[in-house]
């Protein structure tokens, strides 16, 4: 009789465990569910926001608004001003008669020396 409980126990609690796991993963399903829905809600008020806006840009309003602010376009009948900017005249260079003498750089070897061993003052 005490193996036939003891059989009984472990049975019930083999299948307790097994509804027990069948209950969580029921509930992170939900959980995955839930998620799904509100993303599947962010998509689609997303993608009637762009769809908002390709029925806009596929208007003639919006051509002529692209045609008149990025390329300069107008109606006819329109008066173009158009404005005028004066020209700046350029001073006259002053002549120079021979070009400035440039200084001739030290040799790199002395670069290096008065780099390396920098001279000393005596005071």
């Amino acid at each position: 009789m005490p193996i036939l409980t003891l059989v009984l126990v472990a049975l019930s609690l083999w299948t307790l465990s097994g509804f027990v796991g069948q209950v969580l993963t029921s509930a992170q399903t939900e959980r995955n569910q839930a998620e799904l829905r509100a993303q599947n809600n962010q998509i689609a008020t997303e993608n009637a926001q762009l769809a908002t806006q390709v029925a806009e840009s596929e208007s003639p309003a919006y051509a002529e608004r692209i045609l008149r602010e990025q390329r300069g376009y107008a109606r006819e009948g329109d008066t173009v001003i158009l404005p005028s900017f004066p020209e700046a005249t350029p001073a006259p260079a002053q002549p120079t008669g021979q070009p400035a003498p440039t200084a001739v750089p030290a040799p790199n070897w002395k670069r290096w020396l008065q780099a390396l061993f920098p001279p000393t003052r005596d005071t």
